[in-house]
């Protein structure tokens, strides 16, 4: 029984530290950094992963279609969504503290401030 509770303890901490090791974040300088891992994994999980990872807030107003394989260390957000849309034809931009993944409708942001990139 005890080396039942041993072992369970220890695929624990093997867990937390796999978790921590595939999306830390580091703060520098007021900036998120975050590490890539994305082996071949749909565009849209490896958005939703890095907006965890970061803590911020992401809408989605049109499908992201297709896979992307990379892999950065210590990349700012917008630098990783700019990276993981490279090549999808789908730009973001960012209103207020969300960031928008698409193309939005004139009427969605009428009178508010964007920042495109």
């Amino acid at each position: 029984m005890g080396r039942l509770i041993a072992l369970k303890k220890r695929s624990i901490t093997i867990g937390f530290l796999c978790c921590f090791l595939l999306f830390p974040v580091t703060l520098a300088h007021g900036k998120e950094f975050i590490d890539l891992f994305c082996p071949n994994i749909e565009r849209k999980e490896a958005i939703l992963t890095c907006a965890f990872q970061a803590q911020v807030e992401v809408v989605f107003l049109e499908p992201v279609l297709g896979k992307v394989n990379l892999r950065k260390n210590r990349v700012p957000f917008e630098e990783a969504l700019s990276l993981i849309l490279k090549g999808s034809g789908i730009s973001w931009f960012r209103a207020g503290n969300i960031y928008y993944i698409g193309t939005p409708s004139p009427e969605t942001f009428a009178g508010k401030e964007k920042i495109k990139k």
